[in-house]
């Protein structure tokens, strides 16, 4: 049986909003998302509202299919600095 979770639709990613100003250091962190949303409509969110969003349940997808569970965006922390991030897959830990 599906768990609530899985049967909600997905957000799907139209751009990432990077913050540029850490890649001389060799890394960027991401700033915010505009999504096609479930209903049609698009959003543009902010990195916090993201991470708020999945801890609430919602799922964010890179690409077309939602089947793919590789291309779902997770938050995670950056590997080369204390800062909250996000991922496409799972992130490691």
């Amino acid at each position: 049986m599906a768990s609530t979770r899985d049967s909600l639709p997905w957000y799907v990613v139209l751009s990432i909003e990077k913050d540029h100003a850490a890649e001389p250091s060799g890394h960027s962190h991401v700033l915010g998302l505009a999504t096609r949303d479930p209903d049609g409509g698009e959003t543009h969110w902010t990195l916090v509202q993201v991470i708020s969003a999945i801890r609430d349940g919602e799922r964010f997808v890179v690409g077309e299919d939602p089947d793919d569970q590789g291309a779902a965006i997770e938050p995670t922390v950056c590997p080369q600095c204390p800062r909250a991030t996000l991922v496409v897959g799972t992130p490691t830990r």
